[in-house]
């Protein structure tokens, strides 16, 4: 490297699998679109790096992989590793990078953020005692709540977008191939929860291939998947073609070629987000639609009406109850719809009546542009809210103006008996843990007064820093019981773990600082719930900052 390159260098580190690579580089594609006179570098294993290199190249300056595989074989001792190791992080501290994100939230990561040289780091890292440092809020977020809930709104590629500071919609301008009588399916899932049964499959290939007879539909997958494709096509059909242990660029073409991806929750699809073609994606088991869907406006999402929905990959699960709510020929009439159309007409065709007896089971999301840089899961058929959906609008609401000081406009939630009951609930619940934060702020306000006067010993101090600390373990208690409230109490609580203040006094003044600021968000989550109630299922007016207050 010249040492008269002077250029503002940034590292994007991204240690995580495929999917979170593709979804990196969209977010590395907008920060250089707006930065463009920066030098972007991205940090990753090889083995995930290298088979995405055709795309990577285009946006970043520099790409750096660590060859794990290289590094153990080669290495005879725990020392060496340590030492090559060593190596590879000097090489990198030689570029001098003025910015750091981490944006993999693995353990790995943390550490290595923590040996490369920067001045300015977002993400997670660690200090010498090993301890997590988490300093940027939106990075707080993340670790608080997509790392413990389902209850996050917003898109992993929005989130990084948070993270590093831009705001540009990174909506890919693929080159426009020309469109087939092609359908591609990815049929396979890293997980037996996360995935469509193959008979299902077969029933909607079935249903293309006698209704066009021109079609052809390319199943795609893994060299490991090819074993399946007997259960996809049992009648031997021509029309559907295996497509396995293909390179992602030849994945990519194929993808362009084709008017139509339907697929499990998985790296294809984020794939699909560089192409033109409009995908359906069946989310299943433990799959968070709202953070992995392929980040693109034609983009549509079918999930399961069940309470269980997202599960953890963690809970136990021997009947997928979540796959028979997805019926076959209700996806299929969604596909061809798509299909022939390119996206989904106008409310009075998709709200048929045949489309509407086979969609009790299942909700239907598209993407749609707000703020001129994020996109949102709106759902398109007219039914009811389940909780998680009603609180996860309103975090996406509520988070926007907290952390992005962002107004958003989205519909109230229709209600039913049983979520306007259960949202009637939560408010008892929201003005409970508005009182606990109360108490906090008053109790560090004691603490801030006795500090402020002359004292003999800290003694006098300890038993109200012992009733601050009592505040966590109640909030704790009320969180065990009011799951919904969780992204609330957990943010708050790991900002309070990042202070990085060295006074006792100035500890006292930034805890009460954001134990006032959890309260104002629990204001506005309790405004959002009231007018919500309110309004119920008559109407549906736009809801913006304007309506929960400027806080």
């Amino acid at each position: 490297m010249s040492k008269a390159n002077k250029k503002f260098k940034v590292l994007f580190i991204q240690l995580n699998r495929f999917g979170d690579l593709l979804q990196t580089l969209q977010c590395a594609l907008s920060y250089k679109t707006e930065n463009p006179d920066r030098e972007i570098h991205l940090i990753g294993y090889t083995q995930f790096v290298s088979p995405l290199l055709f795309l990577l190249k285009d946006v970043f300056d520099e790409i750096h992989q660590i060859d794990t595989k290289k590094l153990f074989k080669n290495s005879s001792s725990q020392s060496h590793i340590v030492k090559s190791l060593k190596s590879e992080i000097a090489q990198i501290n030689h570029y001098n990078f003025q910015q750091v994100f981490n944006l993999s939230f693995s353990k790995s990561s943390e550490y290595l953020t923590t040996l490369i040289s920067s001045n300015k780091k977002k993400g997670l890292r660690r200090n010498k005692s090993g301890q997590i440092i988490i300093e940027d809020q939106w990075s707080q977020y993340v670790f608080a709540t997509t790392m413990s809930s389902n209850l996050n709104p917003f898109n992993l590629v929005d989130l990084f977008k948070s993270i590093v500071k831009t705001k540009m919609a990174p909506l890919i301008e693929s080159e426009e191939a020309e469109k087939g009588e092609i359908i591609c399916i990815h049929p396979f899932a890293s997980l037996e929860r996360k995935q469509y049964g193959f008979s299902y499959w077969e029933q909607i290939c079935s249903n293309f291939i006698i209704k066009y007879p021109e079609i052809k539909i390319y199943v795609l997958g893994s060299d490991l998947d090819e074993m399946n494709f007997q259960h996809i096509n049992k009648n031997n059909s021509s029309q559907i073609i295996p497509y396995f242990g293909k390179s992602f660029e030849k994945v990519l073409e194929k993808l362009n070629q084709s008017k139509l991806l339907i697929a499990n929750d998985s790296m294809v699809g984020h794939l699909s987000a560089f192409t033109s073609t409009p995908s359906l994606t069946l989310a299943l088991g433990s799959v968070r639609p709202e953070e992995t869907t392929p980040y693109k406006l034609n983009a549509y999402v079918l999930e399961p009406n069940i309470d269980c929905f997202s599960c953890s990959p963690r809970t136990p699960c021997d009947f997928y109850q979540c796959h028979y709510k997805l019926n076959p020929k209700y996806v299929f009439m969604i596909s061809e719809l798509l299909y022939l159309n390119g996206n989904l007409p106008d409310e009075e065709v998709i709200n048929n009546e045949e489309i509407l007896n086979l969609s009790s089971g299942a909700s239907l999301f598209k993407y749609d542009l707000v703020n001129d840089s994020q996109l949102h899961l709106s759902k398109l058929h007219f039914n009811y809210d389940s909780s998680e959906q009603i609180f996860r609008n309103f975090y996406f609401l509520i988070w926007n103006l907290y952390l992005n000081n962002q107004d958003t406009n989205l519909s109230f939630p229709y209600l039913n008996k049983k979520s306007s009951t259960e949202l009637l609930s939560y408010k008892r619940k929201i003005e409970s843990a508005y009182e606990i934060y109360s108490f906090g702020s008053k109790f560090s306000s004691d603490i801030i007064d006795r500090l402020t006067k002359p004292f003999d010993s800290f003694d006098e101090i300890q038993p109200l820093i012992d009733k601050l600390n009592e505040i966590d373990t109640l909030l704790n208690i009320l969180k065990e019981g009011s799951p919904l409230l969780s992204p609330i109490i957990n943010f708050f609580y790991v900002q309070k773990m990042n202070i990085t203040s060295n006074t006792l006094i100035d500890v006292a003044r930034d805890t009460k600082l954001i134990l006032n600021e959890a309260q104002s968000v629990l204001s506005a989550l309790l405004e959002l719930s009231q007018k919500s109630i309110e309004n119920n299922i008559k109407s549906s007016p736009s809801v913006s900052r304007s309506s929960i207050g400027d806080n």
